[in-house]
């Protein structure tokens, strides 16, 4: 008799790499549902050069953040 079906734990480097593409297709595709890859919990900040910008908390926030910022069709 066999045992339950066990499912393959991926590689790491495979989980980093697979969340990588998804989250920048997202973010020049459809930004808009970014904001998925947050919680309520999670903080938000992008700083250009040496320059950080404000950080944001929630999803809401992060959201209009990332729309304020058209990246949609960036290559």
């Amino acid at each position: 008799m066999t045992g339950p079906a066990t499912a393959a734990v991926p590689h790491p480097t495979t989980v980093g790499n697979t969340f990588v593409k998804q989250y920048y297709s997202l973010l020049t595709g459809s930004p808009e549902k970014l904001h998925r890859f947050y919680k309520e919990e999670s903080t938000f900040s992008h700083g250009l050069g040496s320059h950080p910008e404000e950080s944001v908390s929630g999803q809401t926030a992060i959201n209009s953040t990332i729309l304020k910022k058209h990246y949609s069709g960036a290559v």
